[in-house]
């Protein structure tokens, strides 16, 4: 009788063991689908200004300009020197197919 005891015991461990099993790729999951953004609320006027703001509203870059600036490695230089930056940014404008440049340094001039 002893013998039937200690063969039904290891399969009364396999439903514990999926139990586990499952319980773990669940909880592995669910953790991958949490974002890892959050939500602040921000008035309408403010949320207005920051995605407007420019250089004459501001007193900085746009962001279209700074990521041409950073596209062309010359954001840190802008900092420190904008003239040299803008006459690099302005040597190396094509002839043609260069909008998004000009724009930026169109909007630069006024720094």
């Amino acid at each position: 009788m002893s013998r039937s005891i200690e063969e039904a015991a290891p399969s009364s461990r396999r439903p514990l063991k999926w139990f586990t099993l499952i319980a773990l790729a669940t909880a592995l999951i669910g953790s991958g689908c949490a974002t890892p953004i959050g939500v602040r609320y921000v008035e309408p006027r403010i949320a207005y200004h920051s995605f407007t703001a420019n250089v004459l509203s501001a007193d900085k870059p746009s962001s279209f300009s700074s990521r041409e600036l950073i596209n062309l490695n010359l954001y840190q230089r802008f900092e420190e020197d904008p003239q040299k930056a803008l006459a690099e940014m302005h040597s190396g404008l094509a002839p043609k197919g260069d909008e998004d440049r000009v724009f930026a340094l169109a909007e630069l001039s006024f720094v």
